[in-house]
């Protein structure tokens, strides 16, 4: 089977216009971790408790306490001991479980001072763990084994040691990653899908920025709107000039609500200029509230 890479529009319009109709699963990019983890390290399991069985909604998982040494650096200086909870996905036609000798690839993650296990990828079994404990590369490849996640990460590492010149920020998010849509006809929406709508938060790379400047002038207006969230990762000179422009849009969106003694009520709307208007906020440019812009 041949899958086709998603263009943006679908990644983003999809995503955006499709949170209110179900519950929305978000998982983060190895790309996006390794860019965001202070410390990376392999981790060898050195005493592994098995808890109860789940008799919740997640009886489905099984989970454990584990105790692990580091036996390798890949970023920065990781503690050499770690204990965390790891919860594992049961799969119908497999026995196994977690054993002593296991190996982990755990990022953390250091906030005033205080550093924190925020992900982690059993490398003996990839991909049965939740949401938060697989390995899902920006253009939703499912990495299942242990030598293609560890060279997708030293090329990600490799990358980020040696950046690129253009400018990036917090974004919309305040994390600094730019949040995308799982299409169909992927690798990893199968993995994920729930009957949700499944989301992936990626790093603010290049190729983000070039087509979201090309969407500013797409049709329909969700193009427009969907491209200005994605540019507020990049604060620039190009970013500012080009959602000034965006702040006369003539595009607009109509919706109908219910009013006072059942009146349907007629609303007008200009998204790309509300878009505009708040990232140009965002990222603190004094720019008037253009006419027809949603209230904040």
């Amino acid at each position: 089977m041949i899958l086709r890479k998603p263009t943006l529009v679908l990644l983003l319009v999809i995503c955006l216009t499709s949170h209110a109709h179900g519950e929305v699963i978000i998982v983060k990019s190895l790309e996006f971790i390794s860019d965001t983890s202070t410390h990376i390290g392999i981790f060898t399991t050195t005493n592994v408790v098995p808890e109860a069985p789940h008799t919740t909604r997640l009886e489905q998982f099984d989970a454990y306490e584990i105790a692990a040494t580091r036996s390798r650096i890949l970023k920065g200086d990781p503690q050499t001991e770690v204990r965390f909870r790891y919860v594992a996905e049961k799969q119908p036609m497999r026995t196994d479980a977690v054993t002593n000798g296991a190996e982990f690839l755990v990022f953390f993650t250091e906030t005033n001072s205080i550093t924190t296990i925020s992900h982690q990828v059993d490398l003996s079994r990839p991909n049965t763990g939740p949401y938060g404990s697989i390995a899902i590369t920006k253009d939703f490849k499912v990495l299942r084994s242990k030598d293609p996640i560890l060279t997708a990460l030293a090329a990600r590492l490799s990358r980020t040691n040696n950046p690129t010149a253009v400018r990036t920020g917090p974004g919309w998010l305040g994390n600094g990653g730019i949040m995308v849509c799982i299409p169909h006809n992927t690798e990893a929406f199968p993995l994920l899908n729930r009957g949700s709508v499944l989301s992936m938060i990626v790093p603010p790379d290049d190729e983000y920025r070039i087509q979201a400047h090309a969407l500013l002038s797409s049709k329909p207006a969700a193009g427009k709107w969907s491209a200005a969230y994605v540019l507020a990762s990049y604060p620039d000179t190009n970013t500012i000039a080009a959602l000034r422009t965006l702040l006369d849009d003539t595009e607009t969106y109509t919706y109908r609500v219910s009013g006072a003694n059942g009146a349907i009520i007629t609303n007008v709307t200009y998204p790309g200029r509300t878009a505009a208007y708040l990232v140009l906020k965002r990222l603190g440019v004094d720019v008037k509230k253009p006419e027809g812009a949603d209230p904040e």
